[in-house]
């Protein structure tokens, strides 16, 4: 009678324990607003919006984004003479857990620069290409993996002046919902929010 009582209380014991680790990275779907931005190629102290976009899921989905062409501009010291170049730029987005007050996030960016953008389609084919000569090529990839507090706004820099900036909402906000991230993203200036 003991050994089945103690195996009763044992079994308890690891099915509440099994449903706090549960509960400690499935605490329901979060919004995530995110976008990138880009210095002005003028030389301008300004950061113009590339795009923008959230979404709502839970811990182990993804979300893929691949962004609008980016002309960039990288110049000497002096400033006489300049390159450009057209960033076509993805990114990975990957919502790792969901915590009491942070949510963990992966994020990859594969990126490359050339001097020419190209989107096809079986009914379309967009081609852009500069007509310079004084082109810069290159590619690579940037990952970072963070803890993200609940509306707080964090950025991750990107080569070439461009950067990413994400909010997350706590549990039980939707993409319907009126939240905090909205107004930080919009009124945040992108260089201000802290970087991981």
């Amino acid at each position: 009678m003991r050994s089945v009582a103690g195996f009763t209380v044992g079994l308890g014991l690891a099915v509440l324990a099994g449903c706090a680790g549960w509960n400690a990275s499935h605490r329901g779907p979060v919004v995530v607003d995110y976008r990138v931005n880009s210095e002005d190629i003028s030389g301008r102290p300004k950061m113009n919006i590339v795009e923008g976009n959230s979404f709502f899921d839970v811990a182990g989905s993804t979300n893929n984004q691949t962004y609008p062409p980016v002309t960039i501009r990288q110049c000497n010291a002096q400033r006489t003479e300049c390159s450009l170049g057209i960033v076509t730029l993805t990114s990975q987005i990957q919502i790792l857990s969901v915590n009491e007050q942070s949510t963990k996030l992966r994020l990859d960016f594969v990126y490359t620069v050339g001097e020419e953008w190209r989107r096809e389609t079986s009914s379309t084919k967009q081609v852009h290409r500069l007509p310079m000569p004084e082109v810069i090529k290159d590619e690579g990839r940037v990952t970072r993996t963070a803890d993200i507090p609940y509306s707080e706004t964090r950025r991750v820099e990107l080569p070439y002046g461009l950067s990413l900036s994400l909010c997350v909402s706590a549990p039980g906000v939707t993409t319907m919902d009126q939240r905090p991230c909205t107004n930080q993203m919009v009124h945040a200036d992108a260089k201000s929010s802290p970087a991981f």
